[in-house]
């Protein structure tokens, strides 16, 4: 019987503001690799058992001895990820013991991560089979048909920025991210793929935003949020 819980922890994204040599989740926040705090998180998390870790291809031993250094006893292993978003969920999802039923998968590139966004979420996919970490959207929106010229207003009640965590039962991620693959369809968020085979993805609200580091202004804000 499945029961088992892990973490996969996303370390193999760049970033076009900063380069294309720059791996974002190691770039350092408050003098520590930004990928860090995602993984103290889990290792203090109660709900996680085990996680795996990809990286890039060239970053798999270093993080091997970064993980070796920080103490992170939970990490199973680190495994080699793509520049594809679905490739490396995938690669990450093949390396889970098959005792595990559940799984919460995160960006290593947003540090401020809670232990009550990983609590949550899991909480939902284990009722519902997704829970989707997801700030509500509050201020004004417009769409525009050219230029900066405004078309229409957007009603915001109804729109949703999603972030990560993102926990799913395992089936039912792989059984949508093997879709994405098989349909040639690019996944950049996870959720996608459960509404590609004609699943509901349950949103948790965030109590705050959760920064993903993609150039210099979000890791101002992240050391920010980060210190308080």
């Amino acid at each position: 019987m499945m029961s088992s819980t892990w973490g996969v922890v996303i370390a193999s994204g760049k970033s076009e503001k900063f380069g294309a040599d720059f791996d974002t989740a190691f770039l350092n926040v408050l003098s520590r690799p930004a990928l860090t705090y995602a993984l103290e998180r889990y290792e203090q998390s109660p709900d996680i058992e085990g996680v795996i870790v990809v990286a890039p291809k060239d970053r798999v031993d270093n993080l091997r001895g970064m993980v070796h250094v920080f103490g992170y006893n939970k990490v199973r292993t680190v495994v080699a990820g793509t520049s594809q978003r679905q490739t490396s969920v995938l690669a990450g999802l093949d390396a889970l013991d098959e005792s595990v039923g559940y799984v919460s998968i995160h960006d290593g590139s947003r540090p401020c991560l809670s232990a009550n966004d990983i609590a949550e979420t899991l909480k939902s996919a284990k009722r519902y089979g997704s829970g989707v970490l997801a700030l509500r959207l509050v201020d004004s929106v417009k769409t525009t048909k050219k230029g900066s010229n405004v078309a229409k207003p957007v009603d915001g009640d109804t729109l949703w920025i999603v972030q990560t965590p993102q926990a799913y039962k395992v089936e039912l991620i792989r059984k949508g991210l093997e879709a994405a693959q098989k349909k040639k369809i690019s996944i950049e968020d996870d959720s996608e793929a459960l509404s590609l085979i004609g699943e509901e993805v349950r949103l948790v609200e965030a109590d705050g935003p959760r920064v993903k580091i993609s150039g210099a202004a979000d890791m101002n804000m992240a050391e920010l949020l980060l210190r308080h």
